[in-house]
């Protein structure tokens, strides 16, 4: 492949994957891509002393009208409670002589390219300046001080990127597609963790590239600004008044990285484009769509609070293949279109064109076959009736496991119109947008004790003749569910 990418499409299906053409390359353990940077901080505020909210229900996050919007911003323990619940660290291990570390959000490979930046302006018991969270050290270490914006009461700023090097230690030229998943799923559960202490987060995925990564110093051959949550009052970016502390970590760089910089480099002096509205969803109903509400047989399970199903959350995959009962199938379809619902989705998200179907087997009370959920998110219609998790599983790099899953949700996107209606944020935004509702689906997967599993390796234009995509939609992301072995 070429070093430089035009486009976002250009990118999507260069980087497709395709049966018996994949070249393999032997990972480079003695250059493990350790997910934390050190910097020579200027000070550090230890961020383990929180309190976590253990009353706050899955569910009522899921839904509207639970924060009722505010200017109030986070005192330090709470702060540090958010960041843990955020992208905390929930089990470690150690293999080779590598420290490996799991956390509440899942990452392809266990990988983590995702960073966090706090931006602070005002508030009591932190330095107005910018933090870098250290989650495996339980750190915020302050890396540069700013001025207060005049025109922003206390205020702070969650700032999410992702480093290259990182995902691409495995994933090679296909590793923008992960990065920006991993940041998806990030995004939501940064969100959700703010919502659990009652406060309300404003989610940006179409950031100005350049004015965030002077903001925070960053390197583009090195890393790239993806999204952010702001709570508090709403300003400027404030200006440094000082040199920022020094990056002390360095990473090797690999021939992939070239490309990966060039499709991150499309999105930074982006303006988003206009145009005729691009409708969510597939909108030509083959069958009579099946209400959600009327699929459900009994009251829904009571989900247990957010804060237990961030810690408990794993990725299971272990199906028995026995049947999924019908309100628990609801449950799960009702989460899928949660976000859509609530009216969360940020309005860069709105008109996206992100697709969701799913496959269906041995589901109580719904016949084996493809669907899609209609545009408004309450209910889903078939378009192929038949098995087809065994023929997925074949897509997903011959994965078996998945063969036994009761529900496969799929999310699909027509790229190009993608491109043409938004422009290079479009492509970001459809992939964070699709990983903020599997994230859901992961927490009330652990809430309803069902396995769940993301899946984004597959062969690209085998999943499209699978579903009878058009030459341009794809599918780019899978989540598996179904209940699991005891």
């Amino acid at each position: 492949m070429a070093e430089t990418v035009n486009s976002t499409r250009n990118y999507h299906w260069l980087t497709s994957y395709t049966r018996h053409r994949m070249k393999g390359h032997v990972l480079d353990f003695d250059n493990y891509p350790v997910p934390v940077k050190s910097y020579d901080y200027l000070k550090t505020f230890d961020i383990r002393d929180r309190h976590l909210p253990q009353d706050i229900p899955l569910d009522s996050l899921f839904s509207s009208g639970s924060v009722r919007p505010s200017g109030v911003v986070p005192d330090s323990k709470t702060l540090s409670s958010i960041l843990f619940l955020a992208y905390g660290v929930t089990r470690s291990a150690r293999f080779r002589g590598i420290d490996f570390f799991s956390r509440t959000v899942p990452s392809a490979g266990g990988l983590y390219p995702c960073h966090l930046y706090l931006v602070v302006q005002g508030m009591v018991g932190l330095e107005t300046g910018v933090y870098y969270c250290d989650m495996i050290h339980q750190v915020a270490g302050l890396i540069h001080k700013t001025e207060k914006s005049m025109d922003s009461g206390p205020c702070v700023s969650f700032i999410i990127t992702a480093e290259f090097y990182i995902s691409a230690w495995k994933y090679r030229q296909r590793a923008f597609r992960y990065m920006l998943l991993d940041a998806g799923h990030l995004l939501e559960n940064l969100s959700l963790a703010i919502k659990s202490f009652g406060i309300e987060g404003h989610i940006l995925t179409d950031i100005d590239d350049n004015a965030v990564t002077r903001m925070l110093c960053l390197d583009t051959d090195v890393e790239v600004p993806l999204a952010m949550v702001t709570v508090g009052g709403v300003g400027g970016l404030p200006k440094l008044i000082r040199k920022p502390a020094k990056v002390l970590s360095s990473r090797p760089d690999l021939p992939a990285m070239g490309v990966l910089r060039s499709v991150a480099a499309l999105g930074r002096d982006r303006v988003l484009k206009k145009g005729a509205p691009y409708a969510d969803g597939n909108t030509e109903e083959k069958t009579k769509p099946i209400s959600i509400q009327a699929l459900t047989g009994q009251k829904p399970v009571p989900l247990i609070p957010y804060s237990q199903a961030a810690l408990q959350r794993v990725s299971k995959r272990k199906y028995s293949g026995t049947l999924l009962e019908q309100h628990l199938f609801s449950q799960l379809v009702g989460i899928a279109s949660s976000l859509k619902q609530s009216g969360q989705n940020d309005r860069e998200n709105d008109d996206i064109g992100l697709q969701i179907g799913m496959t269906c087997e041995n589901v109580e009370g719904v016949s084996d076959g493809f669907y899609y959920l209609t545009a408004d998110g309450r209910g889903i219609y078939l378009v192929n009736s038949g098995q087809f998790h065994r023929s997925l599983a074949g897509v997903c790099l011959d994965q078996v496991w998945m063969s036994k899953a009761a529900v496969q949700f799929l999310f699909m996107a027509d790229i190009k119109n993608l491109e043409k209606t938004r422009g290079a944020a479009g492509y970001r935004s459809v992939f964070m947008a699709a990983a903020r509702i599997a994230h859901r689906m992961y927490l009330g997967a652990t809430a309803l004790g069902l396995g769940c599993c993301a899946v984004g390796a597959l062969y690209d234009h085998e999943a499209q003749d699978l579903f009878d995509l058009d030459d341009e939609t794809a599918l780019f992301y899978v989540v598996s569910t179904g209940v699991t072995k005891h």
